[in-house]
């Protein structure tokens, strides 16, 4: 039962770490996005 109880955390900390990831790459896009808007207006 302890086995089962590790796994469920582990996959737990996965999923947050994946949605912080995707989360971060997500920022990172729009942030180019912008960026690259910004330099064609200036």
């Amino acid at each position: 039962m302890a086995d089962y109880q590790f796994h469920v955390e582990l996959s737990l900390i996965n999923q947050i770490v994946l949605l912080k990831a995707s989360l971060w790459h997500g920022h990172l896009a729009k942030k180019m996005l912008v960026d690259r808007n910004l330099s064609k207006w200036m």
